[in-house]
């Protein structure tokens, strides 16, 4: 299965959205990256979090979060962020493929007691930020009773299914990738060669190149190693197991050539990534 946005029909979706409600809303794909954010600026607030290393970690965290919640239960999720504020995602469905992420939010509600910075001071303190400024910037920000953003996530739900039917977002059906795709993640153990993947599909090697091309963007080879580190994220993530383990769960028997491409698709070592988002551990 290969699935498109249309991004400028999103962004007017998105746009019209946030107009009636003034609540911030993006849309995310099915491997937790953020294709539109409306509106363009981001509240002071969360620009002022996001600009600390820290803070924009956390944020990040927060957000998949909340993803990977719908991608559990394929159900609308709500929680508080990091920072306190309330966050809403939806599951965009086909039938019950999962093909992105609604998400709005960064709300301050109304019933958040006499002094809802005070929380909000004592989960961001070791950001070290200008306290004035965070505060002023958190006043600005609007307020919402929980009634309005239970009744802006029915108007989304409602949405989900109109961006596949309206082709906003267009599945198409393709057999060979999405053959070629599973056989990769449920082959990500053993070594995945270019004949082996020719052999699995009984197709060519140019109509493998081709295929994957035209789907994926890349070659099989660079296909291969990033199913292999989106796994070994996801396993440093909710797996117990120490790191050497992991590069050979997906297929790496060189731990430090693990590490090697590892840094260079993320930016980070396996270690430093498993501190910076300790989820179930």
């Amino acid at each position: 299965m290969v699935i498109e946005f249309e991004k400028e029909r999103l962004e007017q979706l998105l746009s019209d959205f946030y107009k009636v409600t003034e609540m911030t809303v993006s849309i995310w794909d099915a491997d937790y990256n953020q294709l539109v954010f409306r509106p363009k600026e981001m509240a002071a607030f969360c620009q002022m979090i996001k600009s600390s290393p820290k803070g924009n970690r956390r944020c990040t965290l927060s957000d998949r979060k909340i993803c990977e919640e719908c991608f559990r239960t394929k159900k609308p999720a709500m929680h508080h962020c990091h920072a306190g504020l309330i966050d809403v995602a939806l599951p965009i469905l086909y039938g019950e493929t999962l093909l992105g992420f609604l998400m709005f939010g960064q709300i301050q509600p109304k019933d958040a007691g006499a002094d809802p910075f005070e929380q909000v001071r004592r989960k961001c303190r070791d950001l070290k930020l200008d306290g004035a400024l965070l505060k002023k910037n958190f006043r600005a920000l609007k307020m919402f009773d929980l009634n309005k953003a239970m009744a802006a996530a029915n108007l989304l739900t409602a949405c989900t299914s109109y961006l596949w039917i309206s082709h906003i977002i267009r599945v198409k059906q393709n057999l060979p990738a999405a053959q070629l795709d599973a056989f990769v993640r449920e082959n990500l153990n053993r070594e995945l060669s270019v004949a082996d993947l020719c052999a699995a599909l009984n197709i060519s090697k140019n109509k493998l190149y081709a295929l994957t091309r035209e789907n994926f963007r890349c070659t099989p080879f660079e296909y291969v190693q990033k199913m292999r580190i989106e796994q070994a994220k996801h396993l440093l993530i909710h797996l117990d197991e120490p790191v050497y383990n992991i590069g050979g769960m997906v297929g790496f028997d060189d731990y430090s050539y693990f590490i090697k491409v590892f840094k260079k698709c993320t930016g980070s070592t396996p270690c430093r990534y498993r501190k910076l988002y300790p989820f179930n551990l």
